[in-house]
């Protein structure tokens, strides 16, 4: 900084003017001018001097003026947010170092063209070391990120191969070629840049390791005992913090699997009827109680065995003489039930001989006289279900099955058909029989044929796996619990799932059944499976309508019987589903009740699909009970959504009935109330096919309210009811 020194004031004007005499003599004055011209000399001096340091004062300002905004626009260059070099990254920084210098040279040409020489070597001085600082903080950036991108790209390589050991994972060979080409490139990488050797052999150990970790949990997710193998061949190359983590990963896998091997071996072997030949039963003693008493002998099936061991005293050729089949679903209803009554079934007559039959129809004779009324009790020699082993007789408690309490007896009849089995006569509680023989059941009172039929071979479902008690067993010798949990799952998922199938095939039956009889047939006419899987209650239900058909003529339809149903099956469907429409067909005119039949039809498409999304989340429940239930909504959403329609239509129908006085609330005369019950029977027959009609349109997508406010609309432009007062 140029100091400007103090100015004396200085004057042209003789300081000492008082001491001229206006008589000086000639020499006196030349003296005094003389003095007075020095004293010119000596000012004009001084302002040469001072002018000199005002100019240098005046470069000096204008130097450092240009520097400031030189460092300002410098900055901006460097460190500006947006196009800052400094803040650039990766290849950006290495290809704008040129661009970068160029601008650092154009500031200083720039900020110093309009300075005078002085001035600008002056800048130039300054700004050149500022120039240099940042030409230097340039390179030092560009180098930091040149190897930060080679660092990158030689990463990137190695993530390559590791990604490509992944798509590789079901081929090991493979797998270890994609590792070694990326520890390669981790190799060149410490190489380039002067790595330590150790730092560089620990990276390419993690990389192996991290490599063999991912593999294996992608095998894990197809095929975790795979996994496990490959886990084991790589474990040496692992890690102790990833073998840790991959242990923690694979435990879910390691226990479902041995829980797949348990299940597989306990339904593998079917139903397991293990009852030693010398396994206690009830029998009743001369006082009238009961005590436990031996089996006798073995028999030919472990079926036969079973049903022996809850026969006491009874001889050997009323459990051998029994059919296979049927000894196999008897014993398996027996041993599937609750524990207090499993404990007191019994066997209290089984398979008989001629001379047996003879024996009990010549007493029946006696005792009734006449053949007709004894055929109500016994049946003659030859023509008996006993004789064919198709047939036994149970006990409860060592007495006769009718002594039994009532919640045995409903048990027993609840779940027969289940296992195969149903009781054809309700004054005989007692009698059980088989529904299947070869394809169908045989009717020896008729000669041939049967109202009810049988499946391919007779076993059914129900008895094929194991029972309760046996899985029970199984379960407790599961030590791990999660394994234990899972084997729970997987059985009681395969039951249900059967159980769905068996529900579908029923009610899929009972249509067919239903179709077929209101067409004309009768129902020897439909197929002996499809009979059977109907149920008998079904297939006695169309005998009774076929047998009454001829003397029934058209009916007129009970309107609020028929509105009922289509709510309840549009609210209730499962529950509309069970009702026997057979036992109502005298309610219907042919053309409602084929309505009814379609709605059927329609629910059964609906129940469809639940039951195939049941079994397949059945099988997963075991693994993951939250997919399993994500697959049952997805399943069961249309029927929902469809659902949901039509109960807002139904809402929307019975505002709109009340405000138009034709509910049975609202009219009070007996015609008109009829006459309300049919056009309302008919709105909602109408409103249902146009929500099936929307639901259709729109692929399945809910309609809004606003739609279905225009469907009641319409359903209710073409039906009005005149009400007299």
């Amino acid at each position: 900084m140029v100091v400007v020194p103090f100015q004396r004031r200085e004057s042209l004007v003789p300081n000492h003017q008082g001491r001229l005499k206006a008589d000086a003599n000639a020499r006196q004055f030349g003296s005094a001018i003389g003095e007075g011209v020095q004293q010119i000399a000596r000012a004009g001096g001084q302002f040469a001097a001072d002018l000199v340091q005002i100019t240098e004062l005046e470069n000096s300002t204008n130097a450092q003026d240009a520097h400031n905004q030189y460092m300002d626009a410098k900055r901006q260059v460097m460190y500006d947010p947006q196009s800052g070099f400094m803040n650039t990254r990766g290849r950006n920084a290495i290809d704008g170092l040129e661009g970068y210098q160029q601008k650092l040279k154009g500031l200083r040409v720039q900020f110093g063209e309009n300075l005078t020489p002085v001035a600008r070597g002056k800048f130039n001085r300054a700004a050149r070391a500022s120039e240099r600082a940042a030409l230097q903080s340039g390179d030092i950036h560009t180098n930091s990120e040149f190897l930060k991108n080679a660092t990158a790209v030689s990463r990137a390589r190695a993530a390559t191969f590791a990604d490509e050991a992944l798509i590789n994972y079901n081929n090991p060979k493979q797998v270890k070629v994609n590792i070694q080409n990326g520890i390669n490139a981790l190799v060149e990488e410490g190489r380039q840049f002067g790595r330590d050797p150790d730092v560089v052999k620990a990276a390419a150990a993690g990389y192996r390791s991290g490599v063999h970790l991912n593999v294996a949990l992608a095998r894990a997710e197809q095929d975790p005992r795979g996994a496990l193998e490959y886990a084991a061949s790589v474990e040496n190359e692992m890690s102790g913090e990833h073998r840790l983590k991959l242990r923690g990963a694979l435990k879910g896998a390691i226990q479902y699997l041995e829980a797949e091997e348990i299940t597989a071996r306990v339904m593998g072997m079917g139903r397991v009827i293990d009852v030693p030949a010398n396994a206690p039963s009830h029998t009743k003693t001369k006082s009238g109680s009961t005590r436990r008493v031996p089996a006798q002998g073995n028999y030919s099936t472990p079926s036969k065995n079973y049903l022996a061991s809850v026969a006491p005293g009874k001889p050997r050729h009323q459990i051998e003489g029994m059919d296979d089949v049927f000894s196999q679903n008897l014993s398996a209803m027996m041993q599937d039930a609750p524990d207090e009554i499993r404990q007191g079934l019994g066997v209290f007559s089984g398979s008989r001989t001629n001379a047996e039959q003879t024996v009990l129809w010549n007493r029946g004779l006696k005792k009734h006289k006449t053949r007709a009324r004894t055929r109500k009790h016994v049946a003659p020699p030859g023509h008996s279900y006993h004789e064919f082993g198709f047939a036994a007789d149970l006990s409860f408690s060592g007495r006769s099955l009718k002594h039994a309490p009532k919640h045995v007896l409903k048990w027993v009849h609840d779940n027969a058909e289940k296992y195969g089995l149903f009781f054809p006569m309700s004054y005989e509680p007692w009698h059980v029989e088989s529904l299947s023989r070869s394809g169908g059941r045989i009717n020896p009172n008729d000669g041939g044929g049967s109202r009810i039929a049988a499946n391919s071979n007779g076993v059914s479902h129900a008895a094929r796996i194991p029972s309760p008690v046996v899985m029970q067993a199984q379960l407790d010798k599961i030590k791990d619990p999660a394994v234990r949990k899972m084997v729970a799952a997987k059985y009681n998922g395969w039951v249900k799932a059967n159980n769905a199938e068996a529900s579908a095939r029923q009610s899929a039956a009972q249509l067919q059944v239903y179709t077929a009889v209101v067409g004309g047939q009768t129902p020897d006419q439909i197929p002996l499976q499809i009979r059977l899987d109907a149920g008998m209650a079904n297939v006695e239900s169309a005998w009774r309508v076929v047998e009454n058909r001829d003397e029934r003529g058209e009916v007129e339809t009970d309107l609020a019987a028929f509105q009922h149903r289509q709510e309840l099956a549009i609210v209730d469907p499962a529950s509309f589903m069970k009702i026997d429409l057979f036992n109502e067909q005298d309610r219907y005119s042919k053309a409602d009740f084929r309505s009814l039949l379609a709605l059927r039809g329609e629910l059964l498409g609906d129940h469809k699909d639940a039951m195939t999304a049941q079994v397949k989340a059945n099988d997963l429940a075991a693994s993951n009970e939250r997919s399993a239930n994500q697959k049952i909504l997805t399943g069961n959403r249309k029927s929902i959504q469809n659902g949901d329609s039509l109960k807002i239509a139904l809402d929307m129908m019975k505002v709109e009935a009340e405000r138009r006085g034709m509910t049975a609330n609202t009219v009070v005369d007996r015609r008109n109330k009829a006459a309300a019950y049919k056009a309302t029977a008919e709105i909602q027959r109408a409103l249902i096919n146009k929500i099936n009609d929307g639901h259709k349109r729109n692929g399945g997508v809910p309609l809004k309210r606003e739609e279905i406010q225009e469907l009641v609309d319409e359903a209710f432009a073409n039906f009005e009811v005149t009400t007299e007062t």
